[in-house]
């Protein structure tokens, strides 16, 4: 009996040790568990607490990129010229004082890239915020290049062509047209980035590309796209076409077309003793076929359209068919005040003038003494008819496209579009890029894209 309750008292002691070990075993687990959430609730809480400091300066260097944006608008409060930057040796910097100084490399506020750029001409702007000031330090503003971007356009190398500006056509980058690309169309990248520091020390560096690439360019002086365009070509001695841009930039065809017939039917209506009229980039008479390198939106219905469509939303006045002319003193826009006229039937010039981009779904028609300086677009039935001489002209570009059928649907494919000038005396048409983009400025920028610095 005695060996019994002996053995039954070593089994209960033998428990115990057991529950003991257990009990421990447990109390690790638990402490480890406790440990573990402890530090990962202080881990969650530095990381929130960092948050919370960074988003200040990420929001202040997004203020800092749409204030630069909108400073480049040519309508916007305190503009900044293009002229500022329209070159990969200038740069802007809009700063919130003159104390910051972003190219002083002892300054808290140096701007890090700037030692590795070509910027030779520096111009300073202040920012417009007067009160509740965004704390970003600065913005800079320049042309896009491999240098100053770190970005290989052509997969050459980013020492190669390192100082050619970029370009953009609406589909892809390419280097500037007249130098690299002759065939295509574009319009120059500008880089914006906004760098902006808390009192905390917390920073952030945000940058944007844009381009004013809503409007591709003016394939020539004239542009008429389709199979066989109808051209009536006056006879006047002192009527021309010149495809010499009165801009300043590289010149295009005095007629610009999208294939051999057209270029052979147009250039067949030109009376014999007037080729010599039709001048541009090529021989006289300058008719070209252009259509290898221009992108869709000017070889195609939807393309074209789509470009009125882009536009059209930015018109000063909107007229219904069946109203011909506009109304009110200035309407058709002047050198001081362009305008964006949109007629969505028939539009009758006359003998007036104007100035900005003028859009006309049917027919347009000018006499002779009619001016039009800047951007003519006859996109939809696609005819246009100027008729009696004078002294008129056309200053900047024209294009005439048919893209609707008689009841106002999209074709599938372009039509014939019809240019007949009856008449001459000293008129013509006179390319100038600077007439053909100065409404584009206000329109906006397009944003191309976005990148986190920092």
């Amino acid at each position: 009996m005695d060996q019994l309750h002996g053995f039954i008292d070593s089994r209960h002691k033998d428990q115990r040790g057991i529950a003991l070990i257990m009990a421990l075993f447990v109390l690790a687990i638990l402490s480890l568990v406790g440990m573990t959430y402890m530090t990962s609730s202080t881990l969650e809480t530095r990381i929130n607490s960092n948050s919370r400091s960074s988003y200040p300066a990420f929001y202040a260097a997004e203020a800092g990129l749409e204030e630069g944006t909108y400073r480049l608008i040519g309508n916007a409060v305190n503009p900044i010229a293009l002229s500022l930057v329209d070159a990969p040796t200038k740069v802007v910097y809009i700063r919130q004082s003159s104390s910051i100084v972003p190219t002083d490399s002892s300054s808290p506020y140096y701007d890090t890239e700037y030692s590795g750029s070509n910027f030779s001409t520096v111009t300073y702007a202040t920012t417009n915020q007067s009160t509740n000031l965004m704390p970003y330090q600065w913005v800079k503003i320049s042309m896009k290049t491999k240098r100053v971007s770190g970005h290989d356009v052509d997969n050459t190398g980013l020492t190669t062509n390192q100082d050619v500006p970029v370009y953009y056509d609406g589909a892809e980058y390419l280097y500037s047209p007249p130098t690299i690309n002759p065939t295509k169309t574009g319009y120059k990248v500008y880089q914006i980035t906004a760098f902006a520091q808390t009192s905390s020390g917390a920073a952030y560096k945000l940058r944007r590309e844009i381009s004013t690439a809503g409007f591709p360019g003016m394939p020539g002086a004239v542009y008429l796209p389709g199979p066989a365009p109808i051209y009536g070509a006056p006879n006047s001695n002192n009527f021309v076409v010149d495809g010499n841009d009165q801009g300043g930039g590289p010149a295009k065809p005095a007629i610009a077309v999208l294939n051999a017939v057209a270029d052979a039917a147009v250039t067949g209506a030109i009376p014999g003793n007037r080729l010599d009229h039709y001048t541009g980039s090529g021989g006289w008479p300058d008719i070209q076929d252009v259509s290898s390198g221009l992108s869709s939106n000017l070889t195609t219905p939807q393309g074209l359209e789509d470009l009125v469509n882009t536009i059209s939303p930015y018109a000063n006045g909107t007229y219904a068919s069946g109203t011909t002319t506009c109304s009110g003193a200035g309407c058709w826009g002047t050198a001081g005040s362009p305008k964006i006229n949109v007629f969505n039937g028939d539009c009758d010039l006359g003998n007036g003038t104007g100035y900005g981009i003028l859009i006309v779904r049917g027919n347009f028609h000018m006499q002779g003494n009619g001016e039009f300086h800047g951007l003519i677009l006859v996109v939809g039935q696609g005819t246009m008819s100027f008729n009696g001489g004078g002294n008129g002209s056309i200053n900047g570009g024209i294009i005439v496209a048919k893209t609707r059928d008689v009841v106002g649907s999209i074709l599938g494919s372009l039509g014939n579009p019809s240019l007949n000038w009856n008449g001459g005396g000293g008129n013509g048409v006179r390319y100038n890029s600077n007439l053909v983009n100065q409404m584009f400025t206000n329109m906006g920028f397009l944003k191309l894209a976005y990148k986190e610095m920092t």
